[in-house]
């Protein structure tokens, strides 16, 4: 699986042999000064980074996955996986996505889905948009079509 972090203009591709696709944005880039920096921003993202790894050791379905994005632990926070504005933070999620990789198929193409929620994944639904590679301009304007903007 690849771990896949941005930083502005900066980003960073992780090879990994583990099934479990991760992203944060300190891990790799070095963006843990400016965090620092933004008052409580680098030790929130640390906790979210460990909620998010005890709850990906629970799951096992791709539902099971949005539930995850949706998570808010004890509260809604700048700690929580599922991120609202409040008194304290402006950060909110945005978008969520998951991407579906089916190797067990009769064609031994692998099935990809990409999963995506706009907004706050605890309020929203995952439309499922089929990926088929190598990708002409008909499929990526099928797919274009599913995105919700």
């Amino acid at each position: 699986m690849l771990g896949i972090e941005l930083a502005g203009s900066d980003h960073s591709i992780e090879w990994s042999e583990r099934r479990v696709l991760r992203t944060s944005h300190h891990i790799m880039l070095d963006t843990e000064e400016t965090l620092r920096s933004e008052g409580t921003a680098y030790d929130d993202s640390v906790k979210r980074v460990e909620r998010g790894y005890d709850l990906i050791r629970q799951v096992s379905t791709v539902e099971e996955v949005f539930t995850m994005l949706g998570d808010h632990g004890e509260s809604q926070g700048p700690t929580s996986i599922c991120r609202h504005a409040g008194p304290t933070s402006e950060a909110v999620t945005t978008m969520s996505y998951a991407i579906e990789i089916d190797y067990n198929t009769k064609s031994g193409r692998p099935r990809i889905v990409f999963h995506v929620a706009k907004g706050n994944p605890c309020q929203s639904k995952y439309v499922a948009i089929p990926i088929i590679f190598p990708a002409d301009d008909e499929i990526m304007n099928r797919a274009t079509q599913f995105y919700p903007y």
